[in-house]
This record gives C-alpha cells, sequence and structure tokens, in this order.
C-alpha cells in the first residue's frame, strides 16, 4: 500500500488486523502524494510496478486515475447495500476507481475563549457584520486550496453564497495563515483570530481534542466536504489479495479499526465516530466536491482567483 495519510499507529494496525483475518501481511509505504505520484509514474515508465493499493488525496487521485492508472472495484461485496454509508463511495465515483473512505471537512470554526455561544455566526452573511472586521483569520488563498474548494463548492457548485458576499468576506481578515492547516488552527486556537474562515478539520479536531478552545461553525450555507480516496493500480503485482484487502477495509471492521487509531470521521453509518461535539457539523449541510470537479478546482486556484478577491480587501 502506498499512503499519504493512513501512517502509524493507523497503518500498524490496519496490516495486523487484516494479518490476523487472512494471514496476509500488507507492507505500507508513506510520503506526501507529491512524492508518491512522481514515484508511481517513475516505476511506471520503468515497468516496474510495487503497489498494489494507492491512497492519495483528492486531486492527487483523480489525476491519476485520468492517466489510466487505476481499476474499477465496483463489483466487490463491501459495496452492496445503501443503508450503512453517510455518503456510498460510488455515489461520488460510479466508476468504481476511487472510492472514498473518509473526508477532509472545511468550515468555519471559532475561539471559545473569545466568542461567546450567543454570539456566534449563524452564516457567512453574519461574518460581514462590521464587528468581525480585523477578527477573522483565514489558509493563504495563494499558497493552500482550502479556500479554493470552499469557493468552488459554496459558490459555483451550489450557490449557496453569492461570489459577492464571499468576495467582501476579503476586507474582514487580518491574517492569513501561510503554513497550512495545522497552522491556520494553531492561530485559532492562541487567539489570534476570533473566527477561522477555512478551518480544517484536519488541523482542529487534534486541538479540539486536547482541550483547546475550538468549536466548529455549523453553517447554515453548509460545509465543505473534500473525499479521500483510495484505488487499485492497474498493473498491481498481487491483485487477488489486493481485493481481498479492499473489500476487509471498507467493511465495517476494518474502518472501525482505521477511526479508532487515526481519529478519521469515515463514511459507514456503523462505524462509531471520534467526534467530540466541538468538532461536529450537521451531516444533512454536507457538501461534496465531486471528482469531476478536480479539474475546475485546480484551474480556479491556478488563475487565483480567490487570491484577487480576498487580498484586494473585498474590494
Amino acid at each position: 500500500v502506498y499512503a499519504q495519510s493512513l501512517t502509524g499507529d493507523a497503518s500498524s494496525a490496519i496490516g495486523e488486523a487484516f494479518k490476523r483475518k487472512y494471514g496476509i501481511r500488507v507492507d505500507f509505504t508513506t510520503a506526501t502524494s507529491p512524492v508518491l505520484v512522481e514515484r508511481i509514474r517513475a516505476e511506471q515508465r520503468a515497468g516496474n510496478y510495487n503497489a498494489d493499493i494507492i491512497e492519495l488525496s483528492f486531486a492527487r487521485a483523480a489525476s491519476l486515475s485520468k492517466e489510466g492508472a487505476s481499476v474499477s472495484l465496483k463489483d466487490l461485496p463491501v459495496f452492496v447495500g445503501r443503508e450503512q454509508w453517510v455518503r456510498h463511495p460510488l455515489d461520488l465515483d460510479p466508476s468504481g476507481q476511487l472510492l472514498s473512505f473518509t473526508t477532509t471537512a472545511i468550515h468555519p470554526a471559532m475561539n471559545t475563549d473569545l466568542v461567546k455561544p450567543g454570539e456566534a455566526p449563524a452564516s457567512f452573511q453574519d461574518l460581514l457584520n462590521p464587528k468581525w472586521k480585523g477578527k477573522l483569520i483565514a489558509g493563504d488563498p495563494g499558497i493552500n486550496q482550502t479556500a479554493t474548494i470552499q469557493y468552488m463548492v459554496l459558490v459555483v457548485k451550489e450557490k449557496s453564497i453569492s461570489k459577492e458576499v464571499y468576495q467582501s468576506l476579503g476586507g474582514q481578515i487580518s491574517r492569513y495563515s501561510t503554513g497550512g492547516v495545522a497552522e491556520d488552527a494553531r492561530a485559532l486556537a492562541t487567539g489570534i483570530g476570533f473566527i477561522s474562515l477555512t478551518a480544517s478539520k484536519t488541523g482542529v479536531a487534534p486541538l479540539i481534542a486536547a482541550g483547546a478552545p475550538i468549536k466548529v461553525l455549523d453553517m447554515k450555507e453548509g460545509w465543505v466536504a473534500l473525499p479521500s480516496p483510495l484505488l487499485m493500480s492497474k498493473m498491481a503485482p498481487h491483485p487477488n489479495a489486493a481485493r481481498v484487502f479492499v473489500n476487509w477495509f471498507f467493511s465495517q471492521e476494518g474502518l472501525t479499526v482505521l477511526a479508532a487509531t487515526s481519529g478519521k470521521t469515515v463514511l459507514r453509518k456503523d462505524v462509531p465516530n471520534p467526534e467530540t461535539p466541538n468538532s461536529r457539523a450537521s451531516p444533512e449541510r454536507m457538501k461534496f466536491l465531486g471528482y469531476d470537479a478536480s479539474e475546475e478546482a485546480d484551474q480556479i486556484f491556478n488563475e487565483q482567483v480567490v487570491q484577487k478577491l480576498w487580498k484586494g480587501g473585498g474590494k
């Protein structure tokens, strides 16, 4: 398994549980998505195929699949039936090649020491109130894609926020985090900002679990769910074992192991998710960025659309 987020305790526990059940050893090679993609392409050029299963970020997985590097697994027994899924993996990719097991959530969050419950905004429109001017922070839209993805889903796709409202939010922002979701979460926890516009659950959930004064805001316009997929290599050296692994991994047993050891919120209803009230948003307000929109999201980022909207001071 080549993996970008199935690391540490999670990969060890997954490997051990699978081996206990099937007697098949699972070897994990972990790195960032860009490094893994380059390694996979280099191996393909050399005719040396080592990866059976590949777990990458949303955009990298979609790109690799479009290059013909993956195969469909929609015939696996684990995908029969819908009642056990928050969102069925085949809804997100009907071809059955990009199989989502969890999501990365992007939504505003507040510092509960600075924003009292009665003052919490209920919508993005509320954040345009003059009292929030200079009190908002966000991930730098020229460096990471959290704001771009939020814009793509809530403004372009769902139209639950107008472009004018999203643009005007730029005039309320006092600081942009350049170090990714972890830096943005730390800035919120330490009171540098009252509210983060582009908080990622990946960044805030560990701090909330550790007692940080952070609470996710359940905005009426919705919140963004970015699927996290895995795929099976078209040239998998152990295709039969790979199919057995994927079928087990997506089962209640497999995803329970993942949720318990990684803190990830998985897409099965019958798996206890490691959420606290402060890190939970309403499932019915979840808005997905589909794989078919990955190229458009990349284009918006490359053209620096949100960068131009926000860094112009909302004008």
